[in-house]
């Protein structure tokens, strides 16, 4: 008779979610940053490793975060990055009631967010249909993104990748690799944190947008052997440190893929552009390490409205490719509806209540 598979939680770090991914890499599966890696490293939020076995054998895993919920004290909310790709296909007939298994196994969860990924627009909705069978709802909020820029990277040369770029932005790093005293290299320093918590503020805030949370003590730490992400900077000579870093980003290796996940900068008040050259050397890194394509880290929608706040970070990232993909769904989960519809029921409450006093 058929074994089922049924999923087991361990803290992210022990034993059996380093014996699992020693496992799973074995058997040649791409293991995502946010799986492998970056559970390890993280500060800011705890993470759980879902082991999914049929009988004995292992089938595949993946990694939970768990944030506290703001809206209801003591209660957690839960979020699956990168689920999907080769490493969760054998999951699709079941992974509906897996994940669903795997939400009623965490005390006081509120709710359950699963970021379902994968370039294969017909695997990614067999995944959705499975979840939606389960009673998986559309997130109300999505904390990834849908769509992205895609740029290739199998057999390319540094030639035919520069072919890609358009004539500004070729322009813009040949300008800015001629300033003499600009650097540019990785960053390992302790000493950097707040610049580097600097930097993304002001990006975002020159924009008009919200910066999402950055866990800058954690990204140092998952960059420093630069095996599973590099944290790339451009360093002013003529300033002291740790001022002298005007621009940096983060590049997370995601199986078969690297993805420009975050990135600041100072204003610029010349015509250089430090931002181009290290998306330049990011490329080039991931092509080395024989990744096969490079994810642009999310692109406006190509129906956006004019003031969009990101439409202006969409426009650098066009300047590397026009690939426009959609790569991704989020969907919800609650173990406990009736909690959920009170909160629910109280945020439309504040809503209503927010009009009225204005």
């Amino acid at each position: 008779m058929r074994v089922e598979p049924t999923v087991t939680l361990f803290p992210a770090g022990s034993q059996e979610h380093l014996a699992d991914l020693a496992t799973l890499k074995k058997r040649g599966l791409a293991l995502a940053h946010d799986h492998a890696s970056w559970p390890l490293h993280n500060t800011t939020a705890r993470w759980l490793w879902v082991r999914v076995r049929d009988g004995n054998i292992l089938l595949s895993g993946f990694a939970v975060e768990l944030h506290r919920s703001r809206a209801m004290p003591g209660m957690r909310i839960g979020r699956i990055r990168r689920f999907g790709s080769a490493l969760h296909h054998a999951l699709s007939p079941v992974a509906g009631d897996l994940l669903s298994a795997t939400a009623r196994q965490i005390p006081r969860l509120l709710r359950l967010d699963v970021e379902i990924f994968d370039i294969d627009g017909k695997q990614r909705e067999l995944l959705a249909s499975t979840l939606r069978q389960s009673n998986w709802q559309p997130a109300a909020d999505e904390a990834g993104y849908r769509e992205t820029l895609r740029l290739p990277l199998a057999n390319t040369t540094e030639v035919t990748l520069l072919s890609n770029f358009n004539s500004r932005t070729r322009r813009n790093i040949r300008k800015t690799l001629r300033e003499s005293a600009l650097r540019f290299a990785t960053v390992t320093a302790p000493q950097y944190e707040q610049q580097l918590h600097d930097l993304h503020q002001a990006s975002f805030a020159r924009s008009g947008g919200n910066a999402p949370a950055l866990d800058v003590t954690g990204m140092l730490a998952d960059a420093y052997e630069q095996r599973h992400s590099i944290l790339l900077g451009c360093f002013d000579q003529r300033q002291q440190p740790p001022h002298d870093l005007i621009a940096f980003a983060w590049i997370t290796a995601q199986g078969d893929h690297a993805v420009y996940a975050h990135a600041g900068a100072k204003r610029i008040a010349s015509n250089i552009a430090p931002g181009a050259v290290i998306m330049w050397e990011a490329i080039r890194w991931a092509r080395d390490r024989g990744f096969d394509w490079f994810d642009l880290g999310g692109a406006t929608a190509a129906n956006a409205q004019a003031d969009d706040p990101l439409a202006g970070i969409t426009a650098f990232k066009r300047g590397f490719s026009t690939d426009h993909i959609e790569v991704a769904t989020t969907l919800s989960y609650s173990p406990s509806p009736l909690l959920a519809n009170m909160l629910d029921h109280g945020r439309r409450l504040a809503r209503i209540s927010h009009r009225v006093v204005r």
